[in-house]
């Protein structure tokens, strides 16, 4: 073996990067931009615990990215040195579960179990509810702990009757008067907290607290304040900062977008042995990072919204005409067709492309017309890459030959006529 090998990590060095945690989600940083307000809302709802009460509990809304769960944690280490230092740090836990990951009651019930004592010996799956409930409840009545449960996207919790039994932990008998669990919400659905069922909302009595997007000014502060951290001296240039914020803040002022596409356009300088970040490097990084988006999003996506992105897809690559409605609903019948599936209504789909554009998946202009206003349709050059991905879909799988043989052929047509304009340029 080459001795280069052997010392392969020992050779590698940097210009670039310094730390790159300091660019991660999980990285809490010593100043937060333009979320006081936030911060001293949710610090008011958890003073009671230094008097020996109860947090109010609290469902905080904003956009991906908004600030949200940072300031949740930075708020709740706060809150822990306080405890510490009046001495009451034993008797309030906090435990913070992210639902996307774990979403059902089993699932969050032994994270919470975990939390409380590490060495509980029940499973993680193969019991029913109760038995967890029991055991977190014999836990806390021993410990004499109080919880306050963060829950990072509370909206996609899969049963209602766990928040319901959560908030009346205080009516069990044998609890301590003085102990509570509290519950704190992070969720991207403004309409949550007003959609839940009446009585759920009468036992959660939670206040709403609202974030609003990042402008571009809060962004630049962001990333500004993270550049002398997570990168060498001079390894960044003095555009890019600047870049990277007006990228981010034209879609809905997304920070962990902003971070990500710094630290990727880092990873590109460092792939081509350059030493310092340009904007050729955050454009370069764009395309990945809007590729990695619309695939998570995909991933979040029905089979039904697919087969629309799809067809779209495909009509952006080859229409020669604007992308309306009714011709999407036309190639979307084309390809339910071939599905074999149940075809939805023009009005259903209509409905269907106005949830794909609040997910950011595309955008609608009207265009007025002699019968009425129709909707033109556009989307981002980054998801026409993406086809593949939506065809690996179960329930579309069996489509992939006849869409490539579809895309072929309308290939071949567009080149027919490319050929002839040509052609008749020299006439």
């Amino acid at each position: 073996m080459d001795e280069s090998i052997e010392n392969i990590f020992r050779n590698m060095t940097s210009s670039i990067f310094k730390d790159r945690h300091v660019l991660s989600n999980t990285f809490i940083p010593s100043k937060l931009v333009a979320r006081d307000e936030q911060i001293r809302t949710i610090a008011e709802k958890m003073y009671p615990v230094l008097e020996g009460g109860s947090p109010q509990n609290a469902v905080i809304h904003g956009n991906p990215g908004s600030g949200k769960t940072v300031v949740m944690k930075f708020v709740s280490q706060l809150l822990m040195k306080e405890m510490e230092t009046r001495g009451i740090v034993n008797k309030v836990k906090t435990v913070f579960i992210r639902c996307e990951e774990t979403n059902t009651p089993t699932r969050i019930l032994y994270k919470i179990l975990q939390a409380i004592n590490p060495l509980s010996t029940l499973p993680p799956i193969g019991l029913g509810t109760e038995h967890y409930y029991n055991a977190i409840w014999k836990e806390l009545r021993y410990t004499k702990l109080s919880l306050i449960i963060v829950f990072d996207e509370i909206d996609k919790i899969k049963e209602d009757s766990l928040l319901n039994n959560l908030c009346r932990y205080d009516e069990d008998e044998k609890a301590d008067s003085r102990q509570f669990i509290s519950v704190f919400g992070l969720t991207n659905d403004l309409g949550w907290l007003d959609n839940l069922d009446a009585r759920l909302r009468s036992v959660l009595r939670a206040t709403k607290i609202v974030f609003s997007p990042y402008n571009a000014d809060h962004l630049c502060e962001i990333l500004s304040d993270r550049v002398p951290l997570a990168f060498h001296e001079n390894a960044v240039h003095e555009d890019v900062i600047g870049f990277c914020a007006a990228y981010s803040a034209r879609d809905d002022g997304d920070a962990r977008r902003a971070l990500l596409l710094l630290q990727t356009s880092g990873m590109i300088a460092q792939q081509r042995n350059e030493k310092m970040i340009t904007k050729i490097h955050v454009d370069a990084a764009l395309s990945e990072v809007d590729k990695s988006h619309y695939s998570k999003l995909l991933s979040e996506s029905t089979s039904s919204q697919k087969l629309i992105l799809l067809s779209l897809i495909c009509l952006t690559r080859y229409a020669t005409e604007k992308i309306s409605t009714g011709l999407l609903y036309s190639e979307y019948s084309h390809f339910v067709r071939l599905t074999g599936t149940d075809q939805l209504s023009i009005q259903r789909v209509s409905g269907l492309i106005s949830q794909l554009e609040t997910a950011g998946f595309l955008v609608t202009t009207t265009r007025k017309g002699r019968k009425g206003n129709s909707r033109i349709l556009t989307i981002d050059s980054a998801m026409l890459s993406l086809d593949a991905l939506i065809l690996s879909d179960p329930l579309l799988n069996g489509l992939s030959e006849a869409y490539y043989n579809i895309v072929g052929v309308r290939q071949k047509q567009l080149q027919g006529r490319f050929t002839c304009m040509v052609g008749s340029s020299h006439l």
